[in-house]
């Protein structure tokens, strides 16, 4: 493996090499003494789970996982380009004009579109889990969080980030996948505005500020912008529009769209050695929907 390209709260993503065709890969590494709570290990089956069933342009690609005695790795596409808030921080006056913000919003939008026709609710969509390739398609990463919803199921665990959590969550109610739209309402605000829809001094007023929802829209933004913003921000998630019919609003009309066709899969069958590691503990690879295997390596 190579240099470390980034570090989250329980995982570090490296960068690696496959021995075979030299492709560049990210290399998720969770230490399993991170793991010890039973919350986080299944954190990582989801993450798992998730990434072995999806491929599309604007997610970001699964290879594989493998574990050690003491690590589990995850096998991703290299994504080169940065996130969207380093991107959004050196535009003028911290935000996109119109035409550009709406063009990456949009495709934000096209992944959420295809997860929430699967069930898959991503939880923790944010600028920082928005990624550029070296063409400037974003790419959706970290499912962490994520999860496969039964039917008519909600949930109650209380997840995400502060600035983008819906309110029913904060509020301890029920939620499903309206909540990925509230967060999704908040991600164009912040593009085109450059500031959150809701800001305060400390945590707790600021959830206050996002139960209460006294939305105020920036005028600079388009009428139509406004309405998109508008209508995923409210506080009754059943008042939400649905992915599948923000994505046909006429808002994105102009937008072009890049082909959807779904990718091939690029799961492999390789080994752990395959991809370069050299390690002195035997490692275990497996086939990205082998769940029952990882959950006996978590441990």
């Amino acid at each position: 493996m190579g240099e470390r390209v980034g570090q989250g709260a329980y995982a570090s993503v490296r960068m690696g090499w496959r021995k075979e065709g030299g492709e560049r890969v990210a290399v998720k590494v969770y230490d399993k003494h991170n793991l010890t709570r039973e919350s986080r290990r299944r954190n990582v089956q989801r993450e798992v789970h998730v990434l072995g069933k999806i491929s599309h342009p604007h997610i970001v690609g699964f290879h594989e996982w493998f574990a050690t005695d003491r690590h589990v790795y995850i096998v991703l596409e290299f994504v080169s380009g940065g996130s969207l808030q380093a991107l959004l921080r050196r535009q003028p006056g911290q935000r996109f004009d119109e035409p550009q913000g709406k063009r990456l919003h949009f495709q934000v939008l096209c992944a959420l579109q295809y997860l929430h026709a699967r069930s898959i609710m991503h939880r923790d969509l944010k600028l920082e889990n928005l990624l550029l390739d070296a063409s400037g398609v974003v790419k959706v990463i970290d499912f962490g969080f994520a999860v496969v919803l039964p039917p008519a199921q909600k949930l109650k665990i209380f997840c995400g980030t502060p600035s983008y959590i819906a309110p029913e969550i904060i509020s301890g109610q029920p939620y499903s996948l309206p909540a990925d739209i509230w967060a999704i309402g908040v991600l164009l605000y912040v593009m085109l505005s450059g500031r959150f829809p809701f800001k305060a001094s400390s945590q707790r007023e600021l959830y206050r500020r996002i139960v209460r929802s006294s939305l105020q829209v920036p005028p600079e933004l388009s009428p139509q912008a406004q309405h998109i913003v508008q209508q995923c921000l409210k506080k009754d998630d059943e008042q939400r529009p649905s992915a599948i019919a923000l994505a046909h609003d006429p808002y994105y009309a102009s937008v072009e769209r890049i082909d959807e066709r779904i990718r091939a899969s690029t799961t492999s069958s390789a080994s752990g050695s395959s991809l370069g590691f050299t390690t002195s503990d035997a490692t275990t690879a497996a086939t990205p929907t082998d769940v029952g295997l990882l959950v006996s390596k978590l441990r």
